[in-house]
């Protein structure tokens, strides 16, 4: 399962994420977990950065734990930072291009201040769950379990949420 990152430089329309429409515009950031559905839908030039990667590219795997930039799909990134992004994410395609040494363990540290500095965009209340990655977070439970069919008590107690809102959750999303 592979954790994604669009970053728009250019171009207007909306990215579709687990159903819910989010604006898309130069500086929309999308952070998508394993598992979360998502289609960009825009007119006219498009420009942006992919990043999909898995956890194995960690060699210490609590990084990511560490951060909440997951908890968020989508951010609205602004000057100065939205130039500072678009140079590490620069950097990043470039070292990813080269053949030089190192290449793994440069691309993995730029990959990592890249999401640190994402993580400092974030309002302060960062451990709250949106609807949406409350959804993508089920589907990932569910993937793990194999989909085998367990009582929504069993996934709310896994999700560490009430079983109210895990209902309205998936109520609202299918």
């Amino acid at each position: 399962p592979f954790y994604e990152i669009i970053f728009v430089t250019k171009g207007k329309g909306i990215m579709r994420i687990d159903f819910i429409d989010r604006p898309m515009q130069q500086g929309s950031l999308y952070l998508m977990q394993p598992s979360q559905i998502h289609l960009p839908l825009f007119s006219g030039d498009f420009e942006a950065f992919l990043l999909r990667f898995d956890l194995s590219i960690f060699e210490e795997k609590t990084f990511l734990e560490n951060l909440s930039i997951f908890h968020f799909d989508y951010l609205c990134v602004e000057e100065p930072s939205y130039t500072m992004l678009v140079h590490l994410l620069s950097a990043l395609k470039e070292e990813y291009l080269t053949q030089q040494t190192l290449k793994h363990m440069t691309t993995n540290n730029l990959l990592k201040l890249f999401l640190i500095n994402v993580q400092r965009l974030l309002p302060n209340v960062v451990n709250e769950s949106t609807p949406t990655s409350l959804f993508g977070a089920l589907n990932t439970l569910m993937e793990t379990h194999h989909f085998k069919i367990q009582t929504p008590a069993f996934y709310a107690k896994k999700l560490k949420v009430s079983l109210k809102v895990l209902n309205h959750t998936v109520k609202e999303y299918t």
